[in-house]
C-alpha cells in the first residue's frame, strides 16, 4: 500500500571525520547516545522509521504544524546532551575530547513511500524517500540547518527561510529553502551547571533526620513518585532504578491513554546522572506539566549534592539538594532560586513553604518505616 506523508531525516554533521580520526569503541558509544537522545524526544506524531548509521529517519502525517518547532527543540536537546557528555566524561581519548565538534542538520520532504518488511526489519522505498536522502548531500553553506523542500513547505506553512535549489541526478531540480539553526546553540548552553550557594538561594529549608544519608536518599526517591501518576516509565534504565532482579522481564514502551497521568525518566549522559530528565505528565489531560533536569551531581559515602533545573510553563527555578551526615543521622538542605537568577523582584511562590514542610513531614514518616529502605546503598533518581 502506498502511503503519503512527511519524510524527515536528522543527520549528525561531522561524524564521518569524527569516527575516522578517533577511537571506534568510544565514538560508537557517543553516536548511540546521541541518536537515542534524538529518538527519545520525538513527539507522538513523529515516529522513528529507521536508524541509518549516523542519521535518524522519521515519518509523520502530511500536516504537522509543529514540526519545525519540534526539530528546533531536537537541535537544542542534541547540543544540551553534548554539553552534559563533555561535563560527565573524565576520559581523555580523542573521541571524548572531540565530541563537542559534532552538530546536527535536518531534511524535510513530503511525498509517497511504500513500507516493506525484509529480513524481519521494516524498510521504506520510493523516489521521494530517495530524494530526501540525496538532499543530505547539498550545497547549503552551513552544517546546522533545516532544509525543507517546496512540497513539504506547502504542507507545513513553514516560516521564512533562505530560498535554495539543488539538482538531484535523475530527479531534476528541487526547489527548497533552508533555515539556520546555529543561533539556537546558546539555549543549550544557557542553563546553569553550578550548585546554588546559600547566599544565592532566595529561600533555604533544612531539617535533620535520624537516619544515614543513603537511607534518607532512598526515602526521597520513593516519596517523590508516590501518587504522582498512574505509570512510571523508565527509559534505558536510569541510574538507580533498574530491575536488577530480573532484567529479562522488561516492560514494553509506555503508550499513555488519553488523559493518563504518567512520568517518563530519561537517562543521564555517559551513564551518569548529569542531564537525567524527569518528564511529569501530571495534568488532568495527561500532558506534560514540568521537566526536572539534573545539572550537577556529586555523591560520597556520607553526603550527596545535586542541583536541578525545574522547568514549568508559569515559572522555572533551580533547586540544590544537600544531604550530609550529621550527629545521630543526617541533615537535608534545600536551596531554591527562581529565574531570572539574581533578580530581586522575582517572588517566591506562596505554595513553596507548605509544600516543603509537608515533604519533610512525610519523609520523617516514610524514613521511619524499616521495610521501605533496602540494606544496600544504591543511588536513586535525582528528585526534587
Amino acid at each position: 500500500m502506498v502511503d503519503r506523508g512527511l519524510i524527515v531525516l536528522g543527520d549528525v554533521s561531522g561524524y564521518t571525520e569524527f569516527v575516522a580520526t578517533t577511537e571506534l569503541e568510544h565514538s560508537r558509544e557517543i553516536l548511540g547516545e546521541l541518536l537515542g537522545t534524538l529518538c527519545a524526544v520525538a513527539p507522538g506524531n513523529l515516529r522513528v522509521a529507521q536508524l541509518e548509521g549516523d542519521a535518524v529517519f522519521w515519518l509523520s502525517d502530511e500536516h504537522c504544524s509543529d514540526l519545525i518547532p519540534c526539530l528546533k527543540e531536537k537541535f537544542v536537546e542534541f547540543h544540551r546532551r553534548l554539553r552534559f557528555m563533555t561535563l560527565a566524561t573524565t576520559c581523555d581519548c580523542r573521541a571524548c575530547v572531540a565530541v563537542a565538534a559534532l552538530t546536527l542538520k535536518f531534511v524535510v520532504h513530503r511525498g509517497e513511500f511504500v513500507q516493506q518488511r525484509v529480513g524481519g526489519s521494516d524498510h521504506f522505498v520510493g523516489s521521494d524517500v530517495v530524494l530526501a536522502h540525496r538532499l543530505l548531500k547539498n550545497s547549503v553553506p552551513s552544517h546546522e540547518y533545516i532544509l525543507v523542500t517546496q512540497a513539504a513547505a506547502e504542507a507545513l506553512g513553514a516560516e521564512a527561510a533562505v530560498d535554495h535549489e539543488e539538482h538531484v541526478e535523475y530527479l531534476g531540480t528541487v526547489r527548497c529553502a533552508w533555515l539556520s539553526l546555529g543561533g539556537l546553540r546558546g539555549q543549550a548552553l544557557a542553563e546553569r551547571t553550578e550548585h546554588l550557594g546559600r547566599d544565592e538561594a532566595q529561600v533555604t529549608f533544612e531539617r535533620s533526620f535520624p537516619l544515614a544519608p543513603d537511607r534518607i536518599r532512598w526515602a526521597m526517591r520513593d516519596e517523590a513518585f508516590r501518587g504522582i501518576g498512574e505509570h512510571l516509565e523508565l527509559l534505558d534504565d536510569p541510574q538507580g532504578v533498574e530491575d536488577e532482579a530480573d532484567r529479562s522481564n522488561a516492560r514494553p514502551p509506555l503508550v499513555p491513554r488519553p488523559g493518563m497521568r504518567h512520568v517518563v525518566v530519561q537517562r543521564g549522559a555517559r551513564g551518569t546522572a548529569l542531564g537525567q530528565e524527569t518528564h511529569c505528565h501530571h495534568r488532568a489531560d495527561g500532558t506534560r506539566g514540568s521537566i526536572l533536569r539534573v545539572m550537577r551531581s556529586e555523591h560520597g559515602p556520607d553526603h550527596s549534592l545535586t542541583t536541578m533545573h525545574v522547568i514549568q510553563e508559569s515559572a522555572s527555578f533551580y533547586l540544590t539538594q544537600l544531604l550530609s551526615e550529621a550527629t545521630n543521622g543526617c541533615r537535608l538542605e534545600l536551596r531554591y532560586a527562581w529565574e531570572p537568577l539574581g533578580d530581586p523582584t522575582v517572588q517566591v511562590p506562596d505554595w513553596l513553604d507548605e509544600y516543603v514542610q509537608g515533604l519533610f513531614d512525610q519523609l520523617s514518616v516514610v524514613a521511619a518505616a524499616d521495610s521501605l529502605i533496602p540494606s544496600d546503598d544504591v543511588s536513586g533518581l535525582e528528585t526534587g
